[in-house]
């Protein structure tokens, strides 16, 4: 997968993730139960954290459900820092503002083996297509020894990209969003994009291009 700025570095060390309605695998379309996808916007589906001695800032949008059906879920989160790189002068400001960006992690839990294909990222933001690329990630090691997993549930896969400022902003300003995850595609729930809109929010205002005046493309 393709660096992004600092965000390729931290790829594997990102939150969990929650709710979608509606999902596809295999073009067959499987309703959303939505009293079990947990998206409600405003209120209580982003975090924000600022370190009292390092100073840096960490906005995590809390799981999200994008596929819940009885033998396979999948979470989406995302999380953002900033204040955790040197700045000595103008050029790491710079820097600092042009690799601003938040890391998407999805967790797949199965009761049988899936197939996640080539584990490309793609968007369709109001009918518009985004390519993220390639995810990081795979098969846990141990997952029937995972705390994480559920009763029932033996497979446990863990997947990782990276969102630009721009990208994020894109997602959380549409209307209608719908992605795949490799073979497994989504269209993203109001309480999701609800929640996106708000962890976008902080993120602009956290973010060092959010101090500057004016806004950036």
């Amino acid at each position: 997968m393709e660096c992004k700025g600092v965000l390729a570095c931290t790829l594997l060390a990102v939150a969990s993730l929650a709710p979608a309605v509606i999902a596809r695998h295999g073009g067959r379309q499987q309703a959303q139960n939505p009293t079990q996808a947990g998206a409600r916007a405003g209120g209580d589906q982003v975090e924000v954290k600022t370190d009292r001695f390092s100073g840096v800032t960490t906005v995590t949008l809390k799981p999200q459900m994008v596929l819940d059906t009885p033998e396979h879920f999948i979470t989406m989160s995302l999380e953002a820092k900033f204040g955790d790189g040197k700045i000595r002068d103008e050029a790491d400001r710079a820097a600092e503002v042009l690799g601003e960006g938040a890391v998407v992690r999805f967790e797949s839990q199965a009761r049988v083996p899936t197939d996640f294909g080539d584990k490309e990222l793609h968007f369709i933001v109001d009918g518009k297509r985004l390519k993220i690329g390639e995810s990081a990630g795979g098969v846990s090691g141990l997952p029937s020894r995972d705390p994480r997993l559920r009763p029932g549930f033996t497979v446990l896969e863990a997947f990782v990209n990276a969102l630009t400022a721009a990208q994020l902003r894109q997602i959380a300003g549409a209307g209608r969003v719908e992605m795949r995850l490799g073979r497994y595609e989504f269209t993203l729930s109001p309480g999701v994009l609800g929640n996106l809109r708000e962890f976008a929010g902080e993120f602009k205002r956290h973010a060092p291009s959010g101090k500057l005046k004016g806004d950036r493309p």
